[in-house]
């Protein structure tokens, strides 16, 4: 007996669900800290930091390639991932105020899994782990010279 159509089209609805879920903080996060990921994009478009141009595209990729992980994954938003985005707003903060660059950039880009974690659970963001993690590529470090 052939299982129903529909039983196909709802994991396949979920991970899409869950996808978008993740994109969606994503790019909030970005929108909040727009002024931050406005520097970054500068930065990435200087020849020495043109790889941080590559590493949302691949992340997407990344996470296009686990979204049949993310179908069975339970959503349960984690008070230890809000403790982690407070930590990471406040240091965003006193690296604005600081005029410490790196760390202001460091901070943003922590911002999106951290984020992820606290609104959609860990749970979810463990069997997205690698692309989650992989955004700390992005960051565009130099040897001040």
């Amino acid at each position: 007996m052939n299982p129903p159509a529909s039983a196909g089209a709802s994991v396949s609805s979920s991970a899409i669900g869950r996808l978008a879920l993740v994109l969606g903080v994503g790019v909030l996060v970005v929108a909040v800290y727009w002024s931050t990921y406005a520097s970054l994009w500068w930065q990435w478009n200087q020849s020495d930091h043109s790889h941080g141009l590559l590493v949302f595209p691949i992340v997407i990729v990344l996470l296009w390639q686990s979204r049949h992980a993310l179908a069975s994954a339970t959503l349960r938003p984690s008070r230890l991932g809000l403790i982690g985005v407070i930590a990471l707003v406040a240091l965003w903060m006193i690296a604005r105020l600081t005029a410490v660059q790196v760390v202001e950039h460091a901070a943003a880009l922590a911002l999106i899994p951290a984020s992820i974690v606290t609104v959609c659970g860990r749970d979810l963001a463990g069997r997205i782990a690698f692309p989650l993690l992989f955004i700390a590529f992005a960051l565009p470090i130099s040897d001040g010279t």
